[in-house]
C-alpha cells in the first residue's frame, strides 16, 4: 500500500521488473552455476580415476607396489558457499570443490550469468592444495 502511494505506475513497473531480474540471476545462477562446478568436478576426478588406474597397472606389470592417489572413493566433494547478485545477470560467488587428498580448489568469483550457463568475469580470490 505504501509503495503504491509514493510510487507512480510505471516506477512500481520498473521496480517489479528490476527485482524479477535479480530474482532470476539468484535463483537460476546459483542452480547454473551449482550445475556447472560440479559437472567439472567430476570430470576431473574421472580423469584421474583412470590415470591413477593406468599407473596401477602399469606398476603391477613392472612388479611395484603401487600407492593410489587417494582420491574420495565416492567422488569429488562439492559445494557452493553463497552466491549473490551484484546486478541482473551478475553474481558473487564462493565455491570449492575437492578430489581427494590433497587435490581441491575452491575461491570468489564475479560471474557473469547468461541463462544457460555461468562465465567468469573476474577472480576475488583463489586457493588450491
Amino acid at each position: 500500500m505504501l509503495v503504491s502511494m509514493v510510487l507512480s505506475k510505471k516506477k512500481r513497473i520498473v521496480l517489479a521488473v528490476v527485482v524479477t531480474l535479480y530474482l532470476i540471476t539468484w535463483i537460476g545462477g546459483k542452480i547454473v552455476f551449482t550445475r556447472e562446478i560440479t559437472a567439472d568436478a567430476w570430470l576431473g576426478w574421472r580423469q584421474v580415476k583412470a590415470y591413477d588406474e593406468k599407473v596401477a597397472r602399469d606398476d603391477a606389470a613392472k612388479g611395484i607396489t603401487h600407492d593410489p592417489i587417494g582420491l574420495n572413493p565416492d567422488g569429488p566433494t562439492i559445494k557452493v558457499n553463497w552466491c549473490i547478485p551484484l546486478l541482473p545477470g551478475i553474481l558473487v560467488v564462493s565455491s570449492e570443490s575437492e578430489l581427494g587428498g590433497f587435490m581441491g580448489q575452491g575461491g570468489t568469483d564475479i560471474r557473469f550469468y547468461y541463462g544457460s550457463g555461468t562465465y567468469r568475469i573476474f577472480i576475488l580470490s583463489h586457493w588450491q592444495s
